[in-house]
């Protein structure tokens, strides 16, 4: 055999094991586990537990809702509450976000939460989380 094919050889069967090498690492199921495991434990992070808390009095807006937000004191700048508003139906009707700045607390903090329109039945509330955006209001600690 000419010392120009055993070259040509060895050089395709180097390429093809670096390959097959790289398409079966990528293959490899614990990469993925790791990559959603450390964007789960970073997205965990971000957000916030809260519950519905009874209060009955608006005081920054005509319609309102109160609710008991835990441990901001993970927040270093700012909250993101996003808000839908729902008709009887639970069908939707507009959707509202409120970006305030965080308290800095432990324990549990009451905010209220709402706008200025009547034209909807319920709040339904989603993901509480910490957050960098520009502020959309005052929001009552």
């Amino acid at each position: 055999m000419p010392k120009w094919w055993k070259i040509g050889f060895v050089s395709v069967l180097l390429v093809t094991t670096g390959a097959l090498s790289a398409y079966v690492a990528l293959q490899e199921p614990t990469l993925d586990e790791e990559i959603s495991a450390q964007v789960a434990e970073y997205a965990d992070t971000d957000y916030l537990y809260w519950d519905w808390a009874d209060e009955a009095v608006c005081d920054l807006y005509e319609r309102c809702q109160f609710i008991e937000i835990y441990d901001t004191a993970r927040c270093a700048d700012q909250i993101l509450v996003p808000m839908r508003l729902e008709d009887v139906n639970e069908d939707w009707v507009a959707a509202a976000s409120t970006v305030m700045r965080s308290p800095g607390k432990h324990g549990g903090v009451l905010v209220e939460l709402g706008v200025n329109r009547a034209d909807f039945e319920y709040f339904a509330i989603g993901d509480v989380r910490c957050t960098y955006a520009l502020p959309t209001g005052e929001a009552g600690l």
